[in-house]
């Protein structure tokens, strides 16, 4: 539009353009600026020999291959001057990987935290450093082929040191005051932010003042600035909206005027499309041949050599990348189950393994108590995979970060310390009995499950524990519901009211009240295993709390989940006949307004109650509960005992079993001959029922 002359005259005239200039300067000078920071300086010395060798060859493979192809146009073909001597910067641009636009892609796709999210990201990212180190190599050697003079590159590069020293020991110092001076989980102060913005303007200046560009200064401050809250998030949720609301706009506008597409001629459309089908299949080939060497999956590394071809905020390729890697990309495909993983049948002398996941300071207390509870034992120990779950916010690298017992952390030091000392102090109490790894996911909660999920997987856990209360945001909320879609073991969703107290764990004075409330179903006989897991600590009384239905007609399938009711039942009665802690009772229900009647009138002095989420949807005695139900991670009958209404104030466990997908479709193809089996078991179950009930 700007090619026409009256709109050009009226939107384009000289000093619109001025001020569009300046604009497209804040606006690389920011997002290089918010780029860096996000950049962890650290990643590639862990990031492990495939992300390293990825990256490297993205990046080196391609570059040579159309450097050589645009020389090589140059000398055979008859091009015009200005694209002849554009093609080889073409060639290296086109050689690079764009951190941030991975990033932002793996941020819309929601798998950031995922196998190839990290994956890709790590070597985007090993990448773009290369890319950054070989444009400071040119831009040096250039500089010092037109001086030619020894003194002037001398002070060329110790200006470059000076700049670099003014960030770090000046700069960087005065923005860790900044954060030291901000109250722990609080936003940074407005004036600090603002602060923060004049030092990036004026680092650019510094540069522009010692003969750099200007981009110099914003790149490294942006590496030295610690990305830790409340720093690193409070310049993304402020800078980073303004920047791309007012700035980006300013920039595409100013690059778009400077376009002239009339002067484009097929023979030039022609040869840059070659340039970037070389650099494409180049990166493609070198992605592919890395990841097949260290025995990727085929259609891995074919969607993670697509990631790392993506380039440029607004090129249309990205969209069609995204969309396949959508399309033929489930991070959750590894947490399919191939063996059992639940309390129920987990070896009674075996050692119990339990990822515990909390949110903050507030989650410990009644996860230690719970965990206290769960019995551990010389027989059975346990082993404790404490995860400290926080938001992504100021950095783009995901991470898992394990944590080393006596060690400071870097990240989030003051809380994390804390936490590391409760778990060290439990161990410590507990030595022989208890084992305990910490580690802190830190990640988007869109994508927090991978990172709970993944660490179920790799350490064979049989439990996962997730906190939950009333006033959680709708984010972490569904993180939990995640965790139930796609945990490898067995889930226990806790609701805590304040009666698990740690200080009783620690005082070795812990003595709990604990009902079991069993329906049947899978979820109620992983809860009534936990429970009786729990009855053999001394100081933990149990009753179990059965509701039946003695009118409900059962159909064949019905009785092979009663038969499988009545041998937990029966197992756990066994088990417990000795101890006299452990009650048992059992109540009739014949609809849900009994069920409710029924379970408010429970005293209550009760600590905690354990529950299943789900039971049949048909179940005369919970017929239209689910529809008034609020937390529906806890089940209707989770649900309505941690209701406002509900007098007895004991925390809930609500119990998930891990659901056997592969062995359920085994299961179902026996499932008719299993039926068959037990329909003559329909005449005597009444008769059986009674033998265990006396």
């Amino acid at each position: 539009m700007g090619r026409y002359k009256k709109f050009g005259a009226k939107f384009f005239y000289p000093k619109s353009l001025v001020v569009l200039d300046v604009y497209e300067s804040l606006a690389f000078m920011f997002l290089m600026f918010l780029t860096s920071v996000r950049m962890d300086i650290s990643m590639p010395k862990r990031a492990g020999k495939i992300s390293l060798v990825i990256g490297v060859a993205t990046f080196l493979v391609p570059f040579m291959i159309t450097t050589y192809a645009a020389f090589f146009l140059r000398e055979t073909s008859n091009l015009n001057q200005a694209l002849s001597d554009s093609l080889p910067i073409v060639a290296s641009l086109e050689s690079t990987t764009s951190f941030h636009v991975v990033f932002g892609i793996l941020s819309d796709l929601k798998i950031l935290n995922s196998e190839l999210g990290r994956l890709a990201l790590s070597s985007s990212m090993v990448s773009n450093f290369l890319s950054w180190i070989f444009l400071l190599a040119v831009t040096s050697m250039k500089e010092a082929l037109e001086t030619g003079e020894v003194h002037v590159i001398i002070l060329t590069q110790a200006s470059k040191v000076f700049v670099i020293m003014i960030i770090v020991y000046v700069f960087r110092p005065i923005m860790k005051w900044m954060m030291r001076r901000t109250p722990e989980g609080k936003p940074l102060r407005e004036s600090d932010v603002i602060g923060v913005t004049l030092i990036v303007l004026l680092g650019a200046l510094i540069g522009e003042f010692t003969g750099q560009h200007f981009l110099f200064g914003s790149l490294v401050l942006g590496l030295a600035t610690p990305d830790r809250p409340p720093l690193g998030s409070s310049l993304t949720e402020k800078i980073e909206c303004f920047i791309w609301a007012v700035y980006m706009p300013c920039y595409i506008i100013s690059i778009g005027s400077r376009v002239n597409i009339f002067l484009v001629k097929n023979v030039d459309i022609i040869v840059v499309e070659f340039i970037i089908l070389i650099a494409v299949f180049g990166k493609l080939t070198a992605v592919f041949i890395a990841s097949l060497y260290y025995k990727m999956p085929f259609l891995d590394a074919l969607l993670l050599g697509l990631l790392l071809n993506t380039q440029g905020f607004f090129d249309i390729q990205n969209f069609k990348q995204a969309m396949l890697v959508k399309i033929f990309y489930n991070p959750s495909r590894r947490y399919v189950a191939y063996q059992r993983r639940t309390i129920q049948h987990h070896r009674r002398h075996g050692e119990l393994r339990v990822v515990a996941c909390f949110h903050g300071e507030d989650d410990l207390s009644s996860i230690v108590c719970l965990l206290e509870a769960s019995n551990p034992c010389k027989e059975s120990p346990i082993a404790i995979y404490a995860l400290n779950m926080e938001e992504l916010v100021g950095r783009a690298y995901p991470a898992l970060i394990q944590h080393k017992f006596g060690k400071h952390s870097a990240i989030m030091r003051g809380r994390v310390d804390r936490i590391i000392n409760v778990f060290s102090m439990y161990e410590h109490q507990n030595h022989g009995l208890v084992s305990i790894e910490c580690f802190t996911a830190i990640a988007p909660y869109t994508t927090m499950h991978d990172d709970v999920c993944s660490l179920a997987v790799d350490k064979c856990a049989t439990l996962v524990i997730v906190p939950l209360q009333k006033w959680d945001s709708s984010l972490i909320r569904a993180v939990n519901k995640k965790v139930l879609a796609n945990a490898p073991c067995s889930v226990g969703v806790l609701f805590d009211r304040g009666t698990l107290d740690y200080k009783s764990v620690v005082m070795r004075r812990l003595t709990l009240k604990v009902w079991v409330i069993f329906i049947g179903g899978p979820d109620d006989r992983e809860a009534l295993a936990y429970g009786s897991r729990m009855a053999d600590h001394p100081n933990v009384r149990l009753t179990v709390l059965r509701l039946v239905n003695t009118k409900r007609k059962l159909s064949s399938t019905d009785l092979l989940e009663k038969k499988l009711d009545i041998n937990a039942i029966n197992d756990f009665r066994i088990r417990c006949v000795s101890n006299k802690s452990v009650g048992y009772r059992e109540e009739s229900a014949e609809e849900a307004s009994d069920t409710t009647q029924l379970l408010w009138s429970i005293e209550d002095d009760i600590d905690l109650v354990i529950v299943g989420i789900k039971h049949e949807t048909n179940l005369p005695m919970l017929v239209g509960m689910s529809d008034w139900s609020e937390i529906e991670e806890l089940g209707v009958i989770g649900d309505l005992l941690a209701s406002p209404d509900c007098k007895m104030k004991a925390s809930v466990l609500a119990m998930q079993q891990q659901a056997l997908v592969v062995e359920e479709m085994v299961e179902n193809q026996s499932a008719t001959k299993l039926a068959a089996q037990y329909d003559a078991f329909d005449s005597s179950n009444h008769s059986k029922e009674g033998s265990w009930r006396d």
